[in-house]
């Protein structure tokens, strides 16, 4: 499972084909609206049902990676990720929200692409360089947890004010819009 984990899961270009489901729910979105907006709950429901659904019976019947590896190699994440693609005609349609689900949800997807880009490849790996946790206590573990978060907040946010923000700001000046929109 550890292998599985760092080998597959872990690498960008096993699972590029989630970004394709997410590029393919906003085609449908955009080109099929009807459709989209038919019946976004109960989409919702059957991509939670069907998530649900798929851990129960991994865990009930010890589907184990070493006894089943063409499921957990090409069935698992695939079907993981069109389950969560699933929520999606309900949550684009999610207009207002509490403030305080509002705010930190905004600034989350603000920072999503620097947490993608920091998270396993830099923090996560630099973190267990210096400070391996394989034979760390449950407490340690829990503290180590926190700083990995509280570092990949801090540094998305530092990478979205320094680069991101900069280069969305400039794409945006007239300048650029009049010369590349019809691209």
């Amino acid at each position: 499972m550890t292998y599985w984990n760092i080998n597959l899961k872990a690498v960008v270009l096993y699972r590029i084909d989630a970004i394709y489901y997410g590029v393919l729910a906003a085609y449908i979105s955009l080109t099929k609206p009807k459709l989209w907006l038919a019946n976004p709950k109960i989409i919702l429901f059957a991509g939670f049902t069907l998530f649900v659904l798929l851990h129960y019976f991994l865990g009930t019947y010890r589907l184990e990676i070493e006894q089943y590896p063409f499921l957990w190699n090409v069935i698992y994440l695939p079907f993981c990720s069109i389950c969560i693609a699933f929520s999606l005609p309900f949550l684009s349609q999610w207009k207002k929200a509490p403030l305080a689900i509002l705010k930190p949800v905004t600034w989350i997807s603000l920072i999503s692409y620097g947490m993608y880009l920091l998270h396993y490849s830099i923090i996560l790996q630099l973190m267990r360089y210096f400070k391996p946790i394989e034979n760390l206590g449950f407490n340690e573990k829990l503290l180590f947890s926190a700083i990995y978060i509280i570092l990949t907040l801090v540094l998305a946010f530092i990478l979205y004010r320094v680069y991101e923000k900069p280069m969305m700001d400039l794409r945006d000046k007239p300048f650029f819009r009049k010369r590349f929109s019809k691209i």
